[in-house]
């Protein structure tokens, strides 16, 4: 399942790619069982609040060039994947704010026979805060030098139980760390942090495609260096859910997952959190040409601001991807996010809405139109803030 909502700069929703309701990409033989899938994105953007300020918007244009290649090596038991993308930017208010973010993934799944199945992911990332988030809110516009970090995680699973069997485990454990190079001194050194995450399922298996699911997950999360009069954010966080996953069946598929969660600081400063939370995602496609889909739960993130070790999340996003014709698709996009600074008071209420249309030129080439708009209301007037973006550009992909 993917994760709810990360709250992003704007323009991330408009480059997402073409329709998933069109054709995809069929890629390039390279061998027996081997293909590779290259791609090219090129977006003109306009952004009508760069900074993401409550006053004095500043409109920017730019640039941004995505290139990304992915091979995919396919036996009869085992499929492996490796994948690399760019994102270069480049806009016109000035070389501090253009930047080069990639990432590097790759991923296996292997089955010895029917009961044994194991998988696994790495990835290497290198990102930004856009400026105006996070760290940076509300300091002088003449401050521009990005926050840039690396991320570094991986996963392994194994999964016993035939498909058609009664009972399914699964285990998989994972680990993330997130670590700033520049502006450290700063502050964004007492920003890096890891985690290792231990995650144990069971399946009942009722019927061939739905499953009653029972989870839990404990999630260790550290912080390197902790800043002076601040308490310390590391902390143990507990899951435990039950819910029901139904695989792709006739029109619908998806997941519930209902739980309760608790987080204990390991040092005093900060309050045991807990609560109830809840994990849906299903998609709905009535017809061929149409798919409808739900993301809504509560989860947690970590905070940027040393006095809050948590920011509490609940929303949900909707989404309608429709293909037109065989040259024409779009997708619509509306979320809402709550989320909560716990120990400050602090709440900010995201509103999000995107619209994309994707022309197909020829078999390879598409053409797309994109609107989105983001607004934050939050208890602290100064966080406020509204931004619109536009983009048109195309994509390559094979």
């Amino acid at each position: 399942m993917r994760s709810l909502i990360r709250v992003l700069p704007c323009w991330v929703l408009v480059l997402a790619g073409i329709s998933p309701l069109f054709a995809q990409p069929v890629g390039i033989k390279v061998d027996s069982g081997l293909r590779t899938y290259p791609s090219l994105g090129v977006h003109y953007i306009y952004n009508s609040n760069f900074f993401a300020t409550a006053d004095d918007k500043e409109f920017v244009a730019g640039t941004v060039v995505e290139p990304a290649i992915k091979l995919e090596k396919e036996t009869r038991r085992l499929q492996l994947s490796l994948a690399a993308e760019a994102e270069v930017a480049d806009f016109d208010n000035g070389s501090e704010d253009d930047y080069v973010d990639a990432e590097l993934a790759s991923g296996f799944q292997y089955r010895t026979g029917t009961r044994h199945r194991f998988s696994g992911s790495a990835a290497y990332v290198e990102g930004h805060d856009a400026f105006g988030l996070r760290r940076t809110e509300g300091l002088a516009i003449a401050d521009r030098e990005l926050d840039e970090y690396h991320i570094v995680r991986g996963s392994l699973a194994y999964r016993y139980g035939a498909p058609n069997s009664l009972l399914n485990v699964a285990y998989e454990i994972s680990y993330l760390e997130r670590e700033y190079d520049t502006n450290r001194e700063l502050g964004t050194r007492f920003l890096d942090y890891d985690y290792l995450q231990h995650q144990g399922t069971l399946y009942w298996n009722y019927s061939p495609k739905t499953s009653a699911v029972l989870r839990a997950s404990r999630r260790e999360i550290e912080y390197a260096i902790t800043q002076g009069g601040f308490p310390d954010r590391t902390a143990t966080e507990d899951r435990a859910g039950l819910g029901l996953e139904w695989l792709p069946s006739g029109k619908s598929s998806g997941e519930l997952l209902v739980g309760r969660f608790k987080r204990e600081p390991d040092e005093p400063g900060f309050e045991e959190f807990s609560g109830g939370f809840w994990s849906l995602e299903a998609e709905w496609s009535p017809r061929k040409t149409t798919v409808l889909s739900f993301i809504s739960g509560r989860e947690t993130n970590e905070s940027f601001l040393l006095n809050s070790s948590v920011v509490d999340t609940k929303g949900l996003i909707l989404n309608w991807d429709q293909q037109w014709n065989s040259v024409m698709g779009s997708s619509l996009t509306v979320g809402y996010a709550e989320r909560d600074f716990e120990a400050i008071e602090r709440t900010d209420h995201y509103a999000s809405a995107s619209f994309k249309l994707a022309l197909r030129v020829v078999q390879q080439i598409f053409i797309d139109f994109n609107a989105a708009y983001t607004d934050r209301d939050s208890t602290l007037d100064v966080r406020d803030y509204g931004q619109v973006v536009f983009s048109v550009g195309f994509r390559y992909a094979p």
